[in-house]
């Protein structure tokens, strides 16, 4: 999959490079994905589309380094959790912005995930 959004307001231009996945059929669906990149967007993903710009179904921006971690809420699936530069931010798929964001940490945040 090239991960190249056909409109990405406010995010980086052209291909994305994609540095963290989360892939769990019983979360989001057997064709549904997202991938964090190294420029700092999460884009979510189908693998069912019917052409290269149609895999990539949003794209969220917030980040201001790579995204080293995704996960999606296994109990909500709408909501996601996303890891990079020195925070963590709470999303929701009908929110383009961030819900919750994490206080600026003195160590560098690299992985985060839900718990049970």
């Amino acid at each position: 999959v090239t991960l190249q959004p056909k409109s990405n307001e406010g995010g980086p231009k052209g291909v994305l490079g994609g540095i963290s996945l989360d892939y769990d059929p019983l979360v989001g669906g057997p064709s549904k994905y997202m991938v964090g990149t190294e420029q700092g967007t999460i884009l979510s993903c189908n693998r069912r589309g019917k052409s290269p710009t149609d895999k990539i179904s949003q794209c969220f921006n917030g980040h201001h380094g790579p995204v080293y971690s995704v996960m999606r809420n296994s109990f909500f699936s709408k909501y996601f959790l996303t890891i990079g530069d020195w925070t963590a931010r709470i999303w929701c798929d009908d929110i383009k912005t961030p819900m919750f964001t994490t206080f600026y940490h003195r160590a560098y945040l690299t992985a985060g995930a839900w718990h049970p």
